[in-house]
């Protein structure tokens, strides 16, 4: 078991080396969404030391960067968590 976490983990990170991004439909609709992109001065720029990851299951998200945490409701209410700081 250890053998294939350690070689999905080591093809997933290659691929975010090569791609920048992935997206992957799982069980139930939901999607995730996994990078290594930040928004720069020239467009999305992959970076070693920075990864989101983002999920999505219909109109409903949840997205956690280094910066901050937030959902997103069908309502379109929005909870954003930026350290000590919550918005809503």
């Amino acid at each position: 078991m250890a053998k294939s976490k350690n070689r999905i983990q080591y093809l997933l990170n290659d691929y975010l080396e090569r791609n920048g991004t992935i997206d992957l439909l799982l069980p139930d609709g939901v999607e995730l969404e996994i990078g290594i992109t930040q928004e720069g001065k020239r467009g999305a720029e992959k970076l070693a030391d920075y990864c989101w990851v983002a999920t999505t299951r219909e109109d409903r998200a949840t997205v956690i960067d280094r910066y901050a945490m937030s959902m997103e409701f069908d309502d379109g209410a929005c909870l954003v968590d930026e350290g000590m700081v919550t918005i809503i």
